[in-house]
């Protein structure tokens, strides 16, 4: 049994590992080693009996003399993907690699984000991370259960909200030519957060250069004004990912960002995708009802988290 560091995840585990969603593939990751080339991107593979059988993504996101420790950064999923067959013993071993990176006196910050993990690694990681738990749900829509099911699954606030857009006259639209639109909307969306912290563009650009016909672009407009637009990721044949979005406050009235997000669900179905992934709310009670209210199935998301307090007012200074 040993543990060594690769470049790349193993591709087998990758295929076959249900759990093993649209951020854990190697696009992604070239994606953002794109946009942001100061990130150094690593992969602990665990060997058992001359067989891979679980992999752990690790990023080091260099702040002047400091660092952050992530897998993986933005809070999209990572921790480890373990084959069935991965014993207890293993991945307390690839676990403990990463634990020995937090504690170079140059990391002042870790995030591991873990979707649906499997008993054996969410019981290691609760052991040794969870003073530093939050848990969140991840609520994911099966796509393959047909347009009429898939209506029925929706809140009844949500089938009012989307019939009352599509009356309105609130029509959707996609492609690369609404980047401008999306990102100005996006933008300004940020303004609200508690800390107002956006991608900048031309790191976007970069990524979405990288993603391809796998990532889509999407914005909802009223009277040829856009309200809202939303960035989905796509893998083929599998899962699809609501990323970041950004609204208008016009849109709130008029519900184009439910008509939107149903036409984007129903052309994911279409397109043969099996999963519709809405990401977490990290215990954002208004978040969650938002997300469950489109009839997806409830899955864990554990999110391992720790940074001191000067870094949060720093942020609020420097935004």
């Amino acid at each position: 049994m040993r543990v060594h560091v690769s470049d790349r995840p193993d591709a087998e585990l990758l295929a076959r590992d249900p759990r093993a969603t649209f951020f854990l593939q190697p696009l992604w990751a070239d994606a953002l080693r794109a946009a942001f080339p100061a990130l150094s991107f690593r992969y602990l593979l665990l060997e058992e009996d001359e067989r891979t059988t679980a992999f752990l993504p690790v990023v080091e996101v260099p702040n002047g003399p400091l660092r952050e420790v992530v897998s993986m950064p933005f809070g999209t999923h990572g921790g480890a993907v373990a084959a069935p067959e991965a014993s207890a013993d293993g991945v307390g071993l690839l676990h403990r690699h990463f634990l020995r990176m937090l504690h170079s006196p140059r990391v002042f910050r870790f995030e591991l984000t873990t979707f649906d993990p499997s008993p054996v690694v969410e019981a290691d990681l609760v052991r040794r991370f969870g003073r530093h738990l939050i848990r969140s749900v991840a609520p994911v829509l099966a796509l393959q259960q047909g347009e009429e099911a898939i209506w029925a699954g929706y809140d009844q606030q949500v089938r009012r909200s989307v019939r009352r857009a599509g009356k309105a006259g609130v029509v959707v639209d996609k492609g690369r030519a609404h980047f401008g639109p999306f990102f100005d909307l996006y933008a300004q969306q940020s303004r609200e957060w508690s800390v107002p912290w956006h991608h900048q563009r031309d790191r976007l650009e970069a990524m979405l250069a990288v993603l391809g016909d796998q990532a889509e672009i999407w914005v909802a407009s009223y009277e040829g004004q856009p309200l809202c637009g939303q960035l989905a990721l796509y893998r083929p044949g599998r899962d699809m990912h609501f990323w970041i979005s950004g609204a208008r406050r016009e849109a709130r009235p008029l519900a184009a960002y439910h008509f939107l997000l149903d036409e984007i669900i129903l052309d994911a179905g279409r397109r043969g995708f099996t999963e519709c992934h809405f990401g977490a709310s990290l215990g954002n009670p208004e978040v969650e009802h938002f997300k469950l209210a489109y009839g997806g199935a409830p899955r864990p998301l554990l999110r391992f988290f720790h940074q001191p307090r000067w870094v949060r007012w720093v942020q609020k200074l420097r935004w």
